[in-house]
């Protein structure tokens, strides 16, 4: 903060160091979408291993979510590190207020903590993510119809596609779309209704 140029007080908390979008003491909120029990949809779904443990996460990039949540079940499995809300200034963890906004504009308000993740890129350089906790994330995952993706895409290995896990353990935000898959493997199609599998 100290090459920032801006000099006015946060309009939340009043203090000088940071920018009110940066501020500890606001509620929390972020929506995310919620796809249908479709087995046709082809959703970012991977397997990625966590840093420092032989352990792999389900991970749902949402290009549509601005929250990036993690099951309190996967943060425990993996051993995710809980993190303190500072601005308590608490010794001991604390939940924070996170109002979440699905499909439909329909609210709910969950108190809930905040993890932090490190998570090994493709290339298997750490990043670290911080990710807030819920109960669930979305419902079953369904499997991939391989019928149809051998159809798609006769000359690719189709066990590189099957989702091995029922339930989406991570979700990635839209804004960290520099984590999301980026390299073209195959496409099917060329409009609305082409299908792209990307690495």
């Amino acid at each position: 903060m100290k090459h920032c140029r801006s000099k006015s007080p946060c309009t939340i908390c009043n203090r000088s160091n940071h920018n009110s979008l940066l501020c500890k003491n606001q509620l929390v909120t972020a929506t995310t979408s919620h796809s249908s029990d479709n087995s046709s949809v082809l959703l970012l779904i991977q397997q990625v291993h966590v840093v420092d443990s032989k352990k792999k996460v389900t991970v749902f990039f949402d290009s549509s979510s601005t929250g990036t949540f993690i099951t309190h079940r996967a943060a425990k499995r993996i051993k995710a590190k809980r993190l303190k809300a500072k601005r308590l200034k608490a010794k001991r963890l604390r939940p924070v207020k996170l109002n979440l906004t699905t499909t439909g504009n329909v609210e709910s308000q969950h108190s809930t903590y905040l993890y932090e993740v490190c998570l090994a890129s493709s290339s298997g350089k750490p990043v670290t993510i911080t990710c807030f906790g819920l109960d669930q994330i979305t419902g079953k995952v369904s499997s991939l119809n391989l019928q149809v993706i051998k159809e798609l895409f006769p000359n690719l290995d189709l066990n590189l596609f099957q989702r091995h896990s029922e339930e989406v353990d991570i979700l990635i935000r839209a804004d960290l779309c520099s984590f999301h898959p980026r390299q073209i493997v195959a496409t099917a199609g060329s409009n609305l209704k082409g299908f792209l599998l990307s690495a």
